[in-house]
């Protein structure tokens, strides 16, 4: 797992070893100092004890002092049982826990130790290749000179034939000279190509698998020892509560593989692992071509993700790994998609409102709830599209077509320019409304009374409306299917949007 996954953060898992080491030291510690403060405690029980037992025999004749006597006694059985308990903290858990810090670290210095010969061989072959690399591009640059100056020579009606000629043979001597160093770095790139193969398919992987063992081990030994800890405390004192059952449950259910994933979800870059070089032909031929080859670049089978103009900063986390990245854009995701399903239900409801204020002025005004709207759809709109660069950008990493474009925010025609009300209350009219301050709710609904709780703060705008808060639970009065119901909070009674509310 680590030798695949981790094979380009070797100093991330060193690090990791390392918390998790002085982890184990500070554990270590705690039960050292846990064991100090048994003894301690028995050792004053004891002396508690020995400062109150002797007792004169006409006092011990009288229950109370009798059970005094009990309470001192119990002091010096108590005093044993922490005894006890320090003693077995000591050999079972202490002197243990002493011992797998030491042997780890040990295992984790060896395996380092290998590490390091490994890199340091793999590093002698790069610069090893280096130098004939740069031995060849120098080599070919005298054969392209000479051969330059060779053809320069030929074309000059000056020069004897005796001297072109030993130009030309200096021209072929470099030539074969670059032919030779040319094989010598053909040898030297595969010999490279496959010693960077088995550095990290073979050889590194196998470094990694022995830190996964020794990490995964430390897991293991420590959570058997979490355990022992709580079944020692349960067994020898005498209260087991109910806080130590859940902790010994937990414990229990620890496996080491799942640390070893976690690391994994942690360090992760998701970069490939190198793959083969190739040489560049730096031959200049006769014909005076150009034999280098170059490579072209291809982008994913998806191509990128398409173009969004907008006003709004978008942080796509383009500075962090791939694996990395993903992570964080898919939590940003997340919240923002519960971002605008909430503001979208407000948006919503004060479309309800709007449709009822409109049908009922006595209600409330409607340009109130009205004005509202607008900010309120650009604010949506600036969530989903935000929300949209970040699924394009998860797309582009996840090698898939970037999804539709968002449709936008749709609001409710008004109802402020003669336009119909889609739901009113119903049998509600403004007579009503103006007398219900000299009528009880109970005399105008005689329908049964449920309850609905709160889900978002509400301020009355109107009289007719009542102010609510997040959490309380409220009377349910009337639902007329207007998107508005009528409710009860003690002695205070009004109208708030049904969206507000999840009934009971």
């Amino acid at each position: 797992m680590w030798g695949t996954d981790l094979w380009d953060q070797y100093d991330g898992v060193c690090s990791h070893l390392d918390s998790r080491l002085d982890q184990v030291k500070k554990i270590t510690n705690f039960v050292k100092d846990r064991i100090k403060i048994e003894q301690d405690y028995a050792n004053q029980l004891k002396k508690l004890n020995k400062s109150y037992a002797k007792m004169k025999t006409d006092e011990t004749k009288f229950p109370s002092t009798e059970c005094f006597a009990k309470i001192v006694t119990h002091a010096d059985e108590l005093a044993s049982y922490h005894e006890a308990f320090s003693n077995k903290l000591q050999a079972e858990v202490y002197d243990a826990l002493k011992k797998l810090l030491t042997d780890q670290g040990k295992e984790k210095k060896v395996a380092m130790s290998d590490a390091s010969k490994l890199q340091n061989s793999f590093n002698a072959a790069l610069s090893s290749n280096d130098k004939v690399k740069k031995k060849y591009e120098s080599a070919q640059q005298d054969a392209d000179k000479a051969y330059m100056a060779y053809q320069k020579a030929d074309a000059d009606m000056t020069l004897s034939r005796a001297a072109v000629e030993k130009i030309r043979k200096t021209s072929d001597l470099k030539q074969s000279e670059a032919e030779d160093v040319k094989a010598v770095f053909q040898t030297s790139i595969e010999d490279t190509n496959k010693t960077q193969s088995d550095h990290y398919n073979t050889k590194m992987p196998v470094v990694f698998k022995h830190l996964q063992q020794i990490d995964e081990t430390r897991t293991t030994e420590v959570t058997k020892h979490f355990v022992t800890y709580i079944n020692l405390e349960s067994e020898i004192l005498p209260q087991w509560t109910e806080s130590e059952r859940k902790c010994k449950t937990q414990f229990e259910s620890v496996r080491p593989e799942a640390d070893s994933k976690q690391l994994v979800g942690d360090l992760c870059s998701g970069n490939p692992i190198p793959g083969d070089m190739f040489m560049d032909d730096l031959i200049m031929g006769s014909n005076g071509g150009d034999k280098r080859s170059k490579k072209g670049s291809h982008g994913g089978a998806h191509g990128p993700p398409p173009s969004v103009t907008s006003s709004i900063s978008v942080d796509l986390f383009d500075n962090l790994p791939p694996n990395k990245r993903k992570k964080k854009l898919s939590v940003r995701l997340t919240d923002l998609k519960s971002s605008s399903k909430k503001e979208e239900a407000e948006l919503r409801a004060l479309e309800k409102m709007t449709s009822v204020y409109s049908a009922n002025p006595s209600l409330g005004d409607p340009s109130v709830t009205q004005q509202k709207i607008a900010p309120l759809v650009t604010k949506c709109e600036a969530i989903n599209e935000e929300a949209y660069k970040i699924e394009c950008a998860l797309a582009a990493l996840e090698n898939r077509d970037p999804p539709p474009t968002p449709s936008p925010v749709a609001s409710a025609p008004s109802t402020l320019d003669g336009g119909e009300s889609p739901s009113k209350p119903s049998e509600l009219g403004e007579d009503k409304v103006k007398k219900s301050s000299s009528m009880t709710w109970s005399d105008d609904f005689q329908e049964s009374p449920n309850h609905c709780t709160v889900l978002y703060d509400f301020v009355a705008s109107t009289d007719g409306e009542l102010s609510v808060k997040y959490g309380e639970t409220l009377e349910l009065l009337q639902d007329d299917g207007s998107g508005w119901i009528s409710v009860k909070r003690g002695p205070d009674q009004g109208y708030i949007p049904l969206s507000y509310v999840q009934m009971q």
